[in-house]
């Protein structure tokens, strides 16, 4: 028999937004450390302005400063990845900052939200988030642009427990939250006293909505000027997404595209090209998806090195041919073979991207991959998605290859 001792301190810390106790196996899904530099490989970044900066321990260590001036400068920064909401379980985000404090006329955010895809970024908030706006700090709710809830730090939780609480010194925010199966957003802060509730919002006979669109959302610092003059300042440090319970039996929908059974042919040596391409489509970019496997099989005696890219460029950008919808998946596909019966071979030919993936095959014959990687297909602030490309370079002339990609969707 377990005997769990409780605290008016600590008790309270040990249970989660459902309400059940805190367990050992918290699983991180993204976790964004800025320990050497900036982060740009996983965060997006978009400003205005002129003289706004954001600039890598300008002002502490292992942070990016992000300062603004003038009137309508802003600075965000938002990961690329979406995090997935494992239906029942709830979901933590950690966040810590410096210079949260209220600067006048200067809004601060970070949380787990989103936003709309053209500047200023303001329009249909989605999410949750800690905010200061050059007044007081709040404890924020949004659905879609709608705000369901807004709590100032004069009407936060345990006020007892915030004396020493000063938002610009490091601190650490949690927010966790239940979407299915109770509906529940927690803030907390931490203080001397341990993991302190600042705010619980449950949105239980509310009104006849969920309490925000989504609950698959990206971590997302930001600062704005909203006066001529304003100045402040921000600090980014680092986050994590978790959830708290076991990963193993997420909600998912298995999808796959290939070139079809001709190949493509009349590759031409030491020429990368690609063989499919896949991306979100724009109105699915909340939708969390996962890479899993590809299959090449070099149809003749040619050797072939296989690689797959995250991002780069394609000649067919540059000649109309362009991604084409899947109607049953929430990813856009592009089919080389389709590229190359279009009549021109050259528009398949890539350069540039990340590497993620490399392997040399003999030929005739066939290679199934395991592809493992922790960054998931995702989207940038304007609403610009992840592109992966499947990409073949032959070692020798007139080498002919088909491919394929399995992916699965998590609902």
């Amino acid at each position: 028999m377990t005997f769990i001792k409780e605290s008016n301190l600590n008790f309270r810390s040990q249970l989660n937004a459902a309400g059940r106790l805190r367990i050992s196996n918290q699983r991180s899904q993204n976790a964004y450390l800025q320990l050497n530099g900036k982060d740009t490989v996983r965060f997006d970044e978009e400003t205005s302005g002129g003289s706004e900066t954001s600039t890598y321990g300008g002002d502490g260590i292992g942070s990016v400063n992000m300062a603004v001036t003038t009137d309508t400068e802003y600075v965000i920064r938002q990961s690329k990845e979406w995090a997935y909401y494992y239906p029942g379980k709830p979901l933590k985000i950690e966040l810590t900052a410096s210079k949260f404090q209220s600067e006048t006329d200067i809004t601060k955010r970070m949380g787990y939200f989103s936003s709309s895809t053209t500047g200023p970024y303001t329009a249909n908030l989605d999410g949750f988030f800690f905010e200061s706006d050059g007044t007081t700090q709040y404890c924020c709710v949004y659905r879609d642009g709608t705000q369901v809830a807004k709590v100032a730090k004069s009407s936060w939780l345990n006020q007892n427990e915030l004396t020493s609480y000063d938002p610009s010194d490091f601190n650490f925010y949690v927010i966790e939250f239940l979407y299915l199966g109770g509906a529940v957003v927690n803030f907390w802060v931490l203080t001397e006293f341990g993991l302190t509730l600042v705010y619980s919002y449950q949105h239980i006979n509310v009104d006849q909505n969920v309490f925000v669109k989504s609950p698959n959302q990206p971590i997302r610092y930001e600062i704005r000027s909203g006066a001529a003059s304003a100045t402040g300042e921000l600090n980014h440090i680092c986050s994590d997404v978790a959830t708290e319970g076991d990963r193993n039996d997420e909600i998912s929908i298995s999808r796959s595209a290939d070139i079809g059974s001709e190949p493509i042919t009349g590759l031409a040596e030491d020429v990368r090209y690609t063989l499919l391409g896949v991306r979100l489509k724009a109105a699915s970019r909340n939708i969390v998806t996962d890479v899993y496997g590809l299959s090449v099989l070099a149809a003749n005696a040619d050797q072939l090195l296989v690689t797959v890219f995250a991002g780069g460029t394609l000649a067919a950008n540059d000649s109309g041919v362009d991604f084409a919808d899947d109607p049953n998946s929430n990813l856009q596909i592009l089919d080389g073979y389709a590229v190359q019966d279009a009549g021109n071979i050259a528009d398949l030919v890539h350069s540039g991207g990340i590497k993620l993936l490399s392997f040399v095959m003999q030929g005739d014959s066939d290679k199934d991959q395991i592809l493992q990687n922790s960054r998931r297909l995702g989207s940038l602030i304007d609403g610009t998605t992840d592109e992966l490309y499947l990409t073949v370079t032959p070692i020798t002339n007139g080498a002919q290859a088909l491919a394929a990609i399995n992916w699965k969707e998590l609902i």
